[in-house]
């Protein structure tokens, strides 16, 4: 188990919490989602994301990345207020915290 600012992933089961949200992911969504809040505020190229994930020998392209990513993004819709996956054009993707400034 892991906890970054009040979510808690659990490696175990496959599963994000934040208070009362509670987000169930696939393998993969998973294991990019891991990745990318490992790497939190870096970015991550997309061809390390799909050789971390998938292998160096896999045939993943990045458009298969980007439908995952495009997956886990209205699947951690309910989280927005804490963090957001970014895309950073022409290199690859990192999550960032969201600062709540209206408070």
């Amino acid at each position: 188990t892991v906890a970054v600012n009040g979510l808690v992933l659990n490696r175990n089961e496959h599963v994000a919490t934040l208070g009362n949200i509670v987000i169930q992911f696939t393998q993969r969504e998973f294991e990019i989602f891991d990745l990318l809040l490992i790497n939190q505020n870096k970015v991550l190229p997309r061809n390390t994301i799909i050789e971390q994930i998938w292998g160096m020998e896999a045939d993943v392209t990045s458009a298969n990345l980007d439908s995952y990513i495009y997956l886990l993004r209205k699947k951690i819709k309910p989280l927005e207020q804490a963090l957001t996956i970014k895309l950073v054009r022409g290199i690859g993707y990192k999550i960032e915290q969201v600062n709540d400034t209206a408070n």
